[in-house]
């Protein structure tokens, strides 16, 4: 079958495409080297992406796509809304569906509205892209399809509006935007999916509150580094205005807003420092230096992957340490020290090569490297 869409795709008579890829921020990031991918490979198409409402923003400037159509993960009936989704699949008359993020629901929406074509065909993506990053697996979804190039960078666009948000908020702050500007984002935002929005954070993949506390004042005092808070949801705006209440001088606390307006201020920032959580991934779609405070999520999986530097603090002791993190809290998080995460801020704000300076530390993976 895989031959046959090939040369459909190659003679255009495959022409209107809808890539389905509903998922959360870090894997709808993951999709974006390939949707350039696909384009690249047949240009002829029209391309247009299927996914979640609250992703709207990582796709609405990619100038890969053609068009968007979204479905809401968060519903209280997400069977309503594949009921309403499938109208609009059926009359945009589309002669291939492909399938880069598998979720059952749009899986069965695409399947009621008829899609003469759905790739791959059988339940279920391919298992064995042949490299553990996720990034690899919407490639892996493709090769037989004839696009077989390695993942390249993610690809995140930002509006001038967004951009202007962002330095309004720098300037009413009185951050010098030629300072060094440190984000620090404490939280690892998880959202539940049921019956309704349950929006928390995940504790397995915290790192104290006093240990950012303790970066905050050493950064600060240290390196001069101006701080700005960042949160999404109840749970992390709490924890970031009890933050910005404990530490000895003035901070930044960003607004909650759209996935673009974080986008163009973590865009400003000189550092992004956070845990494995969603984020992470806007910095390394934006080519920011960045540390990540890594827990429990298999290192290979989702560590972040870009051009920018990344260094991530790992002691890879969450197996024998956390026999029950979700209990409120991983050990393994809290065994690492802030004065590790400050030299490996030092070390990037300062742009030092060689040797890192904590001796558990890693790179993230470059794509071009």
């Amino acid at each position: 079958m895989h031959e046959e869409i090939r040369k459909g795709l190659e003679s255009g008579t495959l022409r209107k495409i809808l890539l389905v890829n509903p998922g959360r921020l870090g894997d709808v990031l993951f999709t974006t080297p390939a949707i350039r991918a696909f384009k690249e490979a047949f240009p002829a198409t029209h391309l247009t992406a299927l996914t979640a409402s609250a992703m709207k923003g990582i796709f609405e400037h990619n100038p890969h796509l053609d068009d968007l159509m979204l479905f809401d993960l968060r519903a209280r009936s997400r069977w309503w809304e594949s009921r309403k989704v499938v109208p609009q699949i059926r009359k945009a008359g589309f002669d291939l569906a492909v399938i880069l993020l598998d979720r059952k629901v749009t899986l069965r929406a695409v399947g009621k509205a008829g899609v003469p074509n759905i790739w791959p065909p059988t339940k279920g993506l391919p298992t064995d892209p042949g490299d553990p990053h996720h990034i690899h697996r919407p490639m892996a979804v493709l090769a037989p399809l004839g696009i077989t190039t390695p993942p390249g960078p993610m690809e995140l666009h930002i509006p001038d509006d967004s951009r202007e948000r962002a330095d309004a908020f720098l300037k009413q702050e009185g951050i010098d935007p030629g300072k060094r500007i440190v984000v620090l984002h404490p939280g690892a935002h998880t959202v539940q999916m049921g019956h309704g929005e349950k929006a928390s954070s995940s504790p397995t993949k915290w790192w104290d509150p006093e240990h950012y506390q303790a970066l905050a004042e050493e950064l600060h005092r240290a390196l001069d580094a101006k701080i700005v808070l960042t949160g999404t949801g109840p749970f992390e705006r709490d924890l970031v205005s009890k933050l910005a209440g404990a530490v000895s001088f003035p901070v930044g606390v960003f607004p909650e807003g759209s996935v673009l307006d974080f986008a163009a201020l973590v865009d400003r920032a000189n550092l992004f420092v956070s845990g494995d959580t969603g984020p992470m991934h806007i910095a390394a779609a934006r080519k920011i230096p960045q540390i990540a405070i890594w827990g429990p999520t298999p290192l290979e999986w989702t560590h972040p992957f870009g051009e920018g530097e990344a260094i991530i603090l790992n002691k890879d002791e969450h197996k024998t340490l956390c026999t029950t993190p979700d209990s409120g809290g991983c050990i393994c998080m809290s065994r690492i020290p802030p004065e590790d995460v400050f030299a490996a801020a030092k070390h990037l704000l300062e742009g030092a090569t060689g040797e890192l300076p904590v001796p558990y530390a890693v790179r993230g993976r470059n794509p071009v490297s």
